[in-house]
């Protein structure tokens, strides 16, 4: 039987609106999955809003969040990663319009 070890997995946290992006939130994610020794995280962004709606522009604070979840894994010996779709759109500040 094969055994996931936990320093192997990676963990996505995504940041949902008005419901944990905040600090204190991500502080906990970090703080739970170095517990149990989790050492790659992927950070994303939930994308029902860009569903939602034509456009979806990046919240500012959201770039807060992701170097304030950026320096925690440093501080906590992890990796830290950001899908390229989700970069993009960072750079951009805003999602594509919905093809229709």
């Amino acid at each position: 039987m094969n055994v996931a070890i936990p320093s192997e997995i990676v963990v996505k946290y995504i940041i949902v609106k008005d419901y944990n992006d905040n600090k204190e939130e991500i502080t906990k994610f970090f703080d739970k999955m170095s517990s149990i020794k989790i050492l790659a995280i992927n950070f994303d962004i939930d994308y029902n809003d860009i569903i939602k709606y034509e456009a979806f522009t990046i919240p500012h604070y959201y770039y807060d969040l992701i170097e304030y979840a950026k320096n925690l894994a440093t501080e906590k010996q992890m990796s830290f990663g950001i899908p390229p779709y989700t970069e993009m759109v960072l750079e951009r500040g805003y999602s594509l319009p919905k093809i229709r």
